[in-house]
């Protein structure tokens, strides 16, 4: 399998943006719907909030590991105040997190 090129890509990923709202604009007004009609939320509602859910916890994932590992490729040098949280958030602290060099 070849890889893509920068303007395949861009085209993929400008459709998957387009099948995606679709999907959830669809979802939205079904859920709407079907509330009107029995005053309840069913299938169709959990299914939106769980895409939903599932794209901004991957958006998070991947955007965490992005930078870490642009920092260990030394490729990003964070600000002091994303160093202060990643230190709290692995119970250590940020001399022992990073070496300064001179």
């Amino acid at each position: 399998m070849k890889k893509m090129d920068e303007m395949e890509l861009s085209i993929n990923l400008k459709a998957i943006k387009c099948a995606w709202v679709y999907t959830v604009l669809f979802l939205a007004i079904w859920v709407m719907n079907d509330f009107i009609k029995t005053g309840t939320l069913g299938f169709e509602f959990l299914l939106l909030i769980s895409q939903n859910m599932v794209l901004l916890g991957f958006q998070m994932f991947l955007k965490w590991k992005q930078t870490i590992n642009a920092i260990e490729n030394e490729k990003y040098s964070p600000t002091l105040e994303l160093a202060m949280k990643l230190a709290k958030l692995l119970n250590t602290t940020v001399d022992e997190l990073f070496i300064f060099e001179s």
